[in-house]
Protein backbone atom coordinates (compact mmCIF):
# COMPACT_ATOMS: atom_id res chain seq x y z
CA UNK A 1 0.00 0.00 0.00
CA UNK A 2 2.92 2.20 0.86
CA UNK A 3 4.50 1.61 -2.61
CA UNK A 4 1.01 2.33 -4.52
CA UNK A 5 0.79 5.54 -2.25
CA UNK A 6 4.41 6.52 -3.47
CA UNK A 7 3.88 5.42 -7.05
CA UNK A 8 0.81 8.24 -7.02
CA UNK A 9 2.57 10.64 -5.35
CA UNK A 10 5.47 10.26 -7.53
CA UNK A 11 2.44 10.48 -10.55
CA UNK A 12 1.31 13.27 -9.47
CA UNK A 13 5.02 15.51 -9.08
CA UNK A 14 5.96 14.20 -12.50
CA UNK A 15 2.79 14.96 -13.60
CA UNK A 16 3.31 19.03 -11.42
CA UNK A 17 6.36 19.28 -13.25
CA UNK A 18 5.39 18.49 -16.34
CA UNK A 19 2.28 21.19 -16.35
CA UNK A 20 4.85 23.60 -14.67
CA UNK A 21 7.23 22.93 -17.36
CA UNK A 22 4.72 23.33 -20.37
CA UNK A 23 3.54 26.29 -18.31
CA UNK A 24 7.07 28.15 -18.26
CA UNK A 25 7.58 26.67 -21.59
CA UNK A 26 4.83 28.33 -22.88
CA UNK A 27 4.95 31.51 -21.09
CA UNK A 28 8.77 31.94 -22.97
CA UNK A 29 7.40 31.73 -25.85
CA UNK A 30 3.85 33.76 -25.35
CA UNK A 31 7.20 36.42 -23.97
CA UNK A 32 8.95 36.00 -26.96
CA UNK A 33 5.70 36.34 -29.32
CA UNK A 34 5.23 39.63 -27.34
CA UNK A 35 8.44 40.65 -27.64
CA UNK A 36 8.48 40.16 -31.26
CA UNK A 37 5.66 41.95 -32.16
CA UNK A 38 6.51 44.97 -30.02
CA UNK A 39 9.61 45.52 -31.92
CA UNK A 40 7.51 44.88 -35.40
CA UNK A 41 5.54 47.60 -34.13
CA UNK A 42 8.17 49.47 -33.63
CA UNK A 43 9.80 49.55 -36.63
CA UNK A 44 5.71 49.95 -38.12
CA UNK A 45 5.21 52.55 -36.08
CA UNK A 46 8.70 54.52 -37.54
CA UNK A 47 7.39 53.54 -41.20
CA UNK A 48 4.14 54.71 -40.79
CA UNK A 49 5.92 57.94 -39.40
CA UNK A 50 7.57 58.25 -42.47
CA UNK A 51 5.09 57.99 -44.66
CA UNK A 52 3.08 60.24 -42.77
CA UNK A 53 5.44 63.01 -42.84
CA UNK A 54 6.13 62.60 -46.40
CA UNK A 55 2.16 62.67 -47.39
CA UNK A 56 2.08 65.70 -45.22
CA UNK A 57 4.91 67.33 -47.16
CA UNK A 58 3.21 66.45 -50.50
CA UNK A 59 0.65 67.93 -49.13
CA UNK A 60 1.62 71.33 -48.12
CA UNK A 61 3.69 71.35 -51.34
CA UNK A 62 0.00 70.89 -53.64
CA UNK A 63 -1.36 73.45 -51.51
CA UNK A 64 1.39 76.41 -51.95
CA UNK A 65 1.22 75.60 -55.78
CA UNK A 66 -2.66 75.80 -55.99
CA UNK A 67 -2.75 78.98 -54.43
CA UNK A 68 0.29 79.52 -57.03
CA UNK A 69 -2.12 78.58 -60.42
CA UNK A 70 -5.11 80.46 -58.63
CA UNK A 71 -2.89 83.46 -58.52
CA UNK A 72 -1.52 83.09 -62.00
CA UNK A 73 -5.09 82.07 -62.96
CA UNK A 74 -6.30 85.65 -62.01
CA UNK A 75 -3.20 87.70 -63.60
CA UNK A 76 -4.10 85.94 -66.70
CA UNK A 77 -7.66 87.42 -66.13
CA UNK A 78 -7.12 90.66 -65.70
CA UNK A 79 -3.98 90.41 -68.11
CA UNK A 80 -6.96 88.92 -70.96
CA UNK A 81 -9.29 91.71 -70.09
CA UNK A 82 -6.73 94.72 -69.90
CA UNK A 83 -5.95 92.91 -74.09
CA UNK A 84 -9.62 92.85 -74.68
CA UNK A 85 -10.10 96.67 -73.61
CA UNK A 86 -6.98 97.35 -75.44
CA UNK A 87 -8.18 95.78 -78.75
CA UNK A 88 -11.68 97.29 -78.40
CA UNK A 89 -9.88 100.96 -78.15
CA UNK A 90 -7.82 100.40 -81.17
CA UNK A 91 -10.75 99.04 -83.34
CA UNK A 92 -12.89 102.04 -81.97
CA UNK A 93 -9.69 104.40 -83.55
CA UNK A 94 -9.95 102.84 -87.20
CA UNK A 95 -11.75 104.72 -89.40
CA UNK A 96 -15.20 102.36 -89.88
CA UNK A 97 -14.23 100.76 -86.46
CA UNK A 98 -17.53 100.59 -84.97
CA UNK A 99 -19.10 99.42 -88.07
CA UNK A 100 -16.67 96.41 -87.89
CA UNK A 101 -17.81 95.58 -84.03
CA UNK A 102 -21.50 96.72 -85.16
CA UNK A 103 -21.82 98.95 -82.05
CA UNK A 104 -23.06 102.53 -82.57
CA UNK A 105 -20.26 105.00 -82.02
Amino acid sequence: MLIKINSLVINDLATSLYDITCSHVLTVHAYTLLLQWTQELGENEKMFQKHAQQIYDWDKTLTVNAEKIVELHDNLDAVQADHNRQVFLIILSIPNGCVWLRVNC
